[in-house]
């Protein structure tokens, strides 16, 4: 994740925000003086694995509305197995606020989803003279999460993760199987407490990821796995 000093040279550039019971305080749209990351990581073994991306991967840091998908698939190579795994991420660091008061505050932070999983996996043949370790399984899998880091200018305070969605499918042999998970408009808030000294500049790390995976035995063993969000967009980050 970007280090808090990405930051020092926005300090003076603060997000509107409003109250939220009592001192606390609400930040929303326009996040003003943020800084949005975002990218892909990939793994893979074996011969045959490959990576597309059916969405560009994107995050405004003004607005926090992003999005993106990635794509594996895996297939075996006559007697050799084939993984491949990827993910994307979105981050967005900041806006600064300054602690209105001393105290311990709860820090909830939304993200708004709308995208689809899909996962498949189709099983070769039966192997009738297996070596030691060769299978002709297959499966995939995915994972979604959101994590949360309050940062006390350029040191980490708390910190937060949270597992939204997994799931994943893996057949016997000579079986097929198919998975899509889909959400609209879909809200993931996750919520940790933190001690705020008054006076002193803040601000959160909110991190967004999807990551699929693909494995294939041997005999034309095949798998793949997809996510794509139209839409994953950081709807408020209130410390209260």
């Amino acid at each position: 994740m970007p280090a808090g000093s990405l930051l020092l040279g926005a300090l003076v550039l603060m997000a509107p925000f409003a109250s939220a019971g009592g001192a606390g305080v609400k930040l929303h749209a326009p996040y003003t003086g943020a800084i949005a990351t975002f990218g892909w990581t990939t793994s893979h073994s074996g011969c045959g694995g490959r990576l597309s991306f059916p969405r560009l991967i994107y995050l405004n840091a003004t607005s926090g509305v992003g999005y993106g998908g990635v794509k594996v698939s895996a297939k075996s190579c006559g007697n050799t197995s084939t993984a491949k795994n990827a993910g994307l991420y979105l981050v967005l660091n900041g806006p600064m606020f300054v602690a209105p008061r001393n105290g311990t505050d709860r820090v909830t932070i939304t993200w708004t989803l709308t995208g689809s999983v899909v996962l498949s996996e189709t099983v070769g043949a039966p192997l009738t003279n297996a070596s030691p370790g060769q299978s002709t399984g297959a499966s995939a899998d995915y994972s979604i999460g959101v994590a949360n880091l309050l940062w006390n200018n350029t040191t980490l305070d708390c910190y937060s993760a949270a597992s939204f969605s997994t799931g994943f499918v893996n057949g016997g042999v000579n079986s097929n199987s198919n998975q899509k998970v889909s959400w609209s408009a879909q809200p993931v808030s996750t919520s940790f407490t933190c001690s705020l000294v008054k006076g002193r500049l803040y601000y959160v790390d909110t991190d967004f990821s999807c990551s699929v995976g693909a494995n294939a035995g041997t005999n034309n063993s095949a798998s793949s796995g997809s996510c794509s969000f139209g839409r994953a967009a950081v709807t408020s980050e209130t410390i209260t």
